[in-house]
């Protein structure tokens, strides 16, 4: 177990210096429990936005870092997203590695993204991902304090559920999340249903002795998540924070887990950072995880 969470940290590291270290890098994210995404650059000012599991993504930015262009009613942004972490089977510890590229963009109050992700799983090799899309709304557009929307995603099933990086069915989400700002203080919640479709809804997991599947990004055949988190504005352009995730299944043979994590967040004109250290409080979906994101705003 020791070994699994010093293999995970390293790799985050490492994939932490790659991206940090890439030309013209982006930004993106994982799971189905998430706030949707403002372009890079212009934080709480834009109106657009989205990711639980990816679909729960828990990357936001959106502090002014100076100096930051003009809000516009379209922004397109790319993102470049690293994962790194471990999880179990029957008992057995296996850590991973990843990598994520997406684009988004919005117009007016409506956003969309596409992402695409490898992986590397011990002892299965290189592989895709489940690909994610994910289309989010304004309703309340945050003018004032207080902004609120509605978001809605699906996962398909293009990675190998035999290998632990796909899920092996489609996964659908739907949810409704909110923000609300106080000077330098933010708090972030979202409330997200996910189920899965298909003939694969009896979840590859089943299959692996593990209670959830995939390993990359463990999650119940249905159920519902609740995600909050807590951050402030430390440095100009520069947030930090500490969130949770519950998750309650709602089939027969799920498992209920709670997420604690850790985020910081960094805006500098069209670029914006963030990562993200996750480890599990209640359940054993994973040993440990770690999230750096990277987005460029066009």
């Amino acid at each position: 177990m020791r070994r699994a969470r010093l293999a995970a940290v390293a790799g985050a590291l490492v994939a932490g210096v790659l991206v940090v270290a890439a030309p013209a890098p982006a930004r993106a994210q994982h799971c189905h429990v998430g706030m949707p995404d403002a372009p890079a650059g212009e934080g709480d000012d834009a109106h657009a936005h989205q990711d639980h599991h990816a679909h729960h993504d828990h990357a936001h930015h959106g502090h002014p870092g100076p100096p930051r262009p003009a809000p516009r009613r379209w922004w397109v942004a790319g993102a470049t997203t690293m994962v790194a972490g471990s999880g179990s089977v029957g008992g057995v510890g296996r850590d991973y590695q990843g990598v994520a590229l997406g684009v988004r963009g919005g117009w007016r109050r409506v956003s969309g993204r596409v992402s695409v992700p490898a992986f590397r799983v011990a002892d299965e090799g290189l592989g895709l991902g489940d690909v994610l899309t994910a289309v989010a709304a304004d309703v309340v557009p945050g003018r004032g304090p207080w902004r609120a929307g509605v978001m809605g995603s699906a996962s398909l099933p293009t990675g190998s559920s035999d290998a632990g990086r796909g899920m092996g069915h489609v996964m659908v989400a739907a949810g409704a999340w909110t923000r609300v700002r106080a000077g330098a203080a933010r708090l972030d919640g979202a409330v997200v249903w996910a189920r899965a479709l298909g003939d694969g809804a009896e979840h590859a997991a089943h299959q692996h002795l593990a209670a959830m599947w995939p390993l990359v990004d463990p999650m119940n055949p249905e159920e519902l998540a609740v995600d909050a988190s807590a951050s402030a504005e430390v440095a100009p352009g520069l947030r930090a924070g500490a969130g949770a995730t519950y998750a309650a299944p709602l089939s027969d043979g799920g498992a209920a887990r709670v997420l604690a994590y850790a985020l910081a967040e960094l805006g500098r004109g069209r670029q914006a950072y963030s990562v993200q250290l996750a480890v599990p409080a209640y359940g054993d979906p994973f040993v440990a995880r770690a999230t750096l994101e990277v987005a460029h705003r066009f």
